[in-house]
């Protein structure tokens, strides 16, 4: 192969790797909404709890994309009941994989709020492996986390926040959840480092590979991210936009309803 295919494709990786990374710089969400603002998701009334497990065997399959080129895909599963700690849980999946690189996620969330309980994350890339444990204590409003990179442990780390923790992966499921999505609905997101909020500011066409969507159109102040759910009983999530050097765009390609959908 000529060296200067070579260097645009290990240029691709290094992009498709900082990617994964900035994602995974995003994986402590804390979400809570503005009262002034938005809609507040209280306990689950009998008819909601009835509901909890309604996505159970839905699956949505992503192209990543940077730019023009497309660098592999994501699968987000909701997989099947689960118990962490003696409590229910939904257990779901994210599986990502480009070039040389993999990044699989078991999720296990709290069924009626869908706070983080436990995370597990296998990542394989060229050079190492890494296994991380995020174990998440909702009602102290803390994170641990351990990290083995190939043989070697590293300390725990602990992250406390004022109130409840949210992961990145699991908002767009979050806000397709909510009662009632209405245009001006704010969240205010918590980061470990910083702050910023979420705007549901229109109703667009979306075009992905998938098909073509009405979709409820949410996006960051300032700009760091753009989720675009649909505006139907369904609310799927068909396409997230990063911002920034690395800014990447996951459009859904692939749909599969839960169990018992029509």
């Amino acid at each position: 192969m000529p060296k200067g295919k070579i260097a645009l494709v290990l240029g691709l990786l290094f992009v498709a790797l900082n990617i994964i990374i900035l994602i995974a710089g995003l994986i402590f969400l804390g979400i809570r909404m503005n009262r002034k603002e938005a809609v507040v998701l209280k306990s689950a009334s009998p008819e909601a709890e009835s509901n909890l497990y309604a996505y159970l065997g839905e699956r949505i399959t992503y192209d990543i994309r940077f730019g023009g080129f497309r660098l592999g895909s994501s699968r987000f599963n909701y997989l099947a009941k689960a118990e962490i700690n003696g409590r229910p849980a939904l257990l779901m999946t994210l599986d990502t994989r480009l070039a040389r690189f993999s990044d699989t996620e078991k999720i296990y969330g709290d069924p009626v709020t869908l706070l983080p309980l436990r995370i597990e994350r296998y990542i394989i890339n060229w050079f190492s492996r890494e296994h991380i444990i995020e174990n998440y204590d909702q009602s102290a409003h803390s994170v641990t986390i351990k990290k083995t990179k190939g043989k070697r442990a590293e300390a725990p780390l602990v992250i406390k926040k004022s109130g409840p923790i949210q992961n990145a992966i699991l908002l767009p499921h979050y806000v397709r959840r909510l009662p009632v999505l209405t245009l001006g609905t704010v969240f205010t997101v918590n980061l470990p480092n910083r702050e910023f909020k979420i705007e549901l500011t229109s109703i667009d066409e979306v075009v992905v590979p998938a098909g073509t969507f009405k979709a409820f159109h949410c996006e960051s102040i300032p700009r760091q991210i753009d989720i675009w759910i649909t505006a139907d009983e369904r609310r799927i999530p068909v396409k997230i936009q990063g911002s920034g050097i690395f800014g990447y765009l996951m459009v859904m390609k692939e749909y599969v309803p839960p169990q018992g959908a029509s």
